[in-house]
Parts: structure tokens; sequence; C-alpha cells
């Protein structure tokens, strides 16, 4: 299975389903709504990218679209999920060494 493609009409499809569900977070949708959201985007947009040049004809090819259906399911959220866990992470590694400095700072000071 390779992402690097998936593109449908030059779209390509974990960007445009990152971007639906940020504009559904953006118009009050939250929680495991969101989840549910990206996961039947991903099936619906993998299953049809699978299917653009015609149905599986055999029983490997209807694995391939099924798995890399469940593949775009599940990988936008997980995307989005690492990439708020390492800003999270760094974000507060950095405040914690500010945090420090300061206090280090003000114990120079006494």
């Amino acid at each position: 299975m390779n992402f690097d493609d998936a593109a449908i009409g030059g779209i390509y499809l974990i960007g445009l389903i990152i971007a639906i569900v940020q504009y559904a977070k953006g118009m009050g949708m939250s929680g495991k709504n969101l989840k549910w959201l990206s996961s039947g985007l991903g099936l619906v947009f993998g299953f049809l990218y699978q299917v653009q040049d015609g149905f599986p004809t055999d029983f490997k090819g209807w694995v391939v679209a099924v798995l890399f259906s469940i593949a775009m399911a599940v990988t936008p959220s997980g995307l989005v999920d690492a990439a708020r866990s390492t800003v999270e992470h760094a974000v507060r590694a950095v405040a914690e060494r500010m945090l420090e400095s300061q206090k280090i700072k003000h114990f120079g000071s006494m």
C-alpha cells in the first residue's frame, strides 16, 4: 500500500480527510465524532480510490481494496494525534526549561 499517490483528481486523500475533519471541528464537532467522521471518510475515499479504474475481479484485489480502505480510515487521525502529541511534548519541555531557568535566575538574585 502506497499513500504517496493516493489521490483522486489530483487531490491527496489523506490531506483532504484531515481538512474536512478540521473544518467539522471548526463547525463545532468534537471528541469521538471527529474520529468517526475521519474513519468514515477514510473508508469511503479509500474504497473509491481502489475502484476508480474498476472493481476488483479476484479475491486478492478485494483484500487489497479492503485493507487500503481500513488504512485510509485510521491513518489521518493517527497522523494528527501523533503530531499533536509531539508538539505538546515539545512545548511542555520548553516550558519546563524556561521555568527552571527562571528559578535559577530568581534564586541567584537573592
